[in-house]
């Protein structure tokens, strides 16, 4: 019977990873929820360019990952590099929920402070290394596609342009990035 059930919501477009609570990234499986936006192969390749960079740096580095969601960035970064310190931030309750218990499955809770809150408000840290996945699909844009309608439309939503967080995480960046330090993000 919980096959069938399974079977007809797959069948309704219900994304696998929320039906088994489980998504693979980097090697690792995270936890998964309709709260998060379930990570692509893409913030694959920004997880790679972000731990070359830490990987040419010295100790102690501070990492941020804005918009953590699952905390997929965050856990990774921290698994990789051990010593590495993270800030998490997301402006919903529930991913940071979500992202705490990923981190504590691999034991990164540590590692990493989480805080809800809207990009860096509230944070008063700079940074070696910004990275960020935040939304970038414009709002009209959304009705249309197939993704909008079981992930969390907060992870999905980029205004009017697709880019209203991004330019407000890039100019709020001026503020929080250390001399010689990068961002990276997922546009």
């Amino acid at each position: 019977m919980q096959l069938n059930v399974l079977f007809s919501q797959l069948l309704d477009g219900i994304p696998l990873p929320y039906l088994t609570q489980k998504q693979s990234f980097f090697g690792l499986d995270f936890y998964m929820t309709p709260d998060v936006l379930i990570p692509r192969p893409e913030t694959e390749l920004l997880v790679s360019a972000a731990l070359d960079f830490i990987n040419k740096r010295n100790p102690p580095i501070i990492a941020a990952d804005v918009g953590t969601g699952s905390g997929c960035i965050a856990v990774t970064l921290s698994f990789s590099h051990p010593g590495l310190w993270v800030i998490a931030s997301d402006i919903s309750y529930n991913a940071i929920r979500i992202a705490k218990r990923n981190a504590q499955a691999y034991n990164q809770n540590k590692g990493i402070d989480f805080v809800v809150s809207n990009l860096f408000s509230g944070i008063a840290t700079k940074f070696d290394i910004i990275c960020a996945n935040l939304p970038y699909i414009p709002s009209k844009r959304l009705a249309k596609l197939h993704v909008s309608k079981h992930e969390p439309l907060c992870a999905l939503d980029g205004g009017s342009d697709g880019f209203s967080l991004i330019h407000r995480l890039v100019h709020q960046s001026a503020s929080f990035l250390k001399p010689h330090g990068a961002m990276f993000l997922e546009i």
